[in-house]
């Protein structure tokens, strides 16, 4: 497993954004991006249920990592999610993504998130390359 950096102040995965999750991503020698983290208690939707926006915002990162091994330079365009189970927080989860296929500059990805062995969620994703300048600040 190798751990990848993303953009330091990211909600995600930034580890200088106060506000953030701070979560570390690895990929797998097969492409897969993968993050393991205990849902934080404050973070909920309904009383002791993860928030399901910052699921899909996990989820989206997580796709992200494994599209931008091979394509440094991209953004999501479309995410469709299924909410399976509770995610409850408090819970040590681990998010999955990895790449399901390319047609010209869009990439297929889907990411999934578990507790243990149990799927809570899974998104479908679409992220396009994009010329670098799109990725940097204006």
């Amino acid at each position: 497993m190798t751990e990848v950096a993303g953009n330091p102040n990211c909600f995600i995965c930034g580890q200088n954004n106060p506000s953030g999750l701070h979560l570390k991503f690895s990929c797998d020698s097969s492409g897969k991006a993968i993050s393991e983290f205990i849902i934080p208690e404050h973070l909920i939707g309904y009383d002791g249920i993860f928030h399901g926006g910052l699921i899909t915002a996990v989820l989206d990162d997580t796709m992200f990592y494994a599209v931008m091994q091979d394509n440094p330079d991209i953004m999501t365009v479309n995410i469709n999610i299924s909410f399976k189970s509770p995610a409850y927080t408090g819970t040590f989860v681990r998010a999955e993504g990895e790449v399901t296929g390319q047609q010209g500059r869009v990439i297929s990805a889907i990411g999934r998130l578990f507790d243990k062995e149990t799927l809570l969620s899974e998104a479908e994703g679409k992220f396009v390359i994009v010329s670098p300048e799109k990725t940097k600040p204006r």
